[in-house]
């Protein structure tokens, strides 16, 4: 009998779109896989998200999230069956909100992202279908696949540019605001301040923990809405606010805030990054974010 991997907040899918990648408070080891060169990926954003085509051993490009909030790749069961990969071992799947659910491990022999191929990639198989269906991909890729890198989210240009080296310490660079893979900082909704996890697999703009709606100025009265996460659905309250939302002194894209009593940090989301660009350098855990083209520097990468 196989013994299960617990893997905690791995992934967090939505109906309405609350975060793919959930907060993530350990920080597990990833293979560093530096690149020899940059590889840019063309990207569209489908149901709040970013997404691009990759294919899996010898089979046909599917679309996938690409997701700073997830600790690991995750695919649909039917994805993983009709491509008939190996089991390698099973998982238990959680979220912030519930408790873990059951999960299969299966074996890539490779992805293919454009020219590059990543070899031996392990996939975590869900059997939920439904959610999948409500994102409109059948599988989640991790950033942390490009450990050793930098990833950049170009969301003005449409594009996901992957470049080797590191980020500097300069050049309006953010070191991350805890010690987690999952990028993160200090969100700042008017003279509230919270820390906030980054996460591209969050189709919408920006989760607040419930406890802070008596102390912001809204625009108007919160509307009931609900998300479904791996371990159930769950109401929250959406509104937008009424004053500027900023990460760190960057404007967001998007006033929508979203509050929930099920964890204790913000989660923005890919809506709030639009026009933005995004440079994620996990190894190091720094990030930059700004509107227009990453500074020369970054976009350089290089200084590893």
């Amino acid at each position: 009998m196989r013994r299960p991997v617990l893997i905690p907040a791995l992934i967090a899918l939505s109906l309405c779109a609350p975060p793919l990648g959930a907060q993530v408070r350990r920080s597990p080891t990833f293979e560093s896989r530096p690149l020899r060169a940059p590889l840019v990926l063309p990207m569209q954003i489908l149901n709040g998200r970013p997404v691009i085509m990759l294919a899996i051993g010898a089979h046909a490009p599917v679309p996938f999230i690409v997701d700073t909030g997830a600790l690991g790749n995750v695919v649909s069961a039917s994805l993983a069956a009709g491509l008939d990969l190996p089991s390698i071992g099973d998982a238990m799947v959680g979220d912030p909100a519930g408790d873990p659910q059951p999960a299969e491990i299966f074996l890539a022999s490779s992805l293919r992202l454009g020219d590059l191929t990543l070899p031996d990639i392990p996939l975590i198989a869900l059997g939920n279908e439904s959610l999948f269906e409500s994102i409109g991909a059948p599988g989640v890729l991790s950033t942390t696949v490009f450990m050793g890198n930098v990833v950049t989210f170009d969301f003005a240009a449409s594009e996901i540019r992957v470049t080797p080296g590191s980020l500097p310490d300069s050049d309006g660079v953010i070191p991350f605001a805890t010690d987690q893979v999952v990028p993160n900082g200090t969100l700042r909704v008017g003279d509230v301040t919270v820390a906030a996890d980054i996460d591209t697999g969050n189709g919408r703009p920006t989760f607040l923990p419930r406890a802070l709606m008596e102390q912001l100025t809204l625009s108007a009265p919160p509307v009931p809405d609900t998300v479904r996460m791996v371990t159930g659905a769950y109401e929250v309250l959406r509104s937008e606010a009424a004053v500027p939302v900023k990460l760190e002194d960057v404007l967001l894209s998007s006033h929508e805030v979203l509050f929930q009593s099920r964890f204790d940090r913000a989660n923005v989301g890919t809506p709030a990054l639009l026009g933005l660009t995004l440079s994620v350098d996990q190894a190091n855990r720094r990030y930059w974010l700004g509107r227009g083209q990453e500074p020369g520097s970054i976009r350089g990468a290089g200084s590893g």
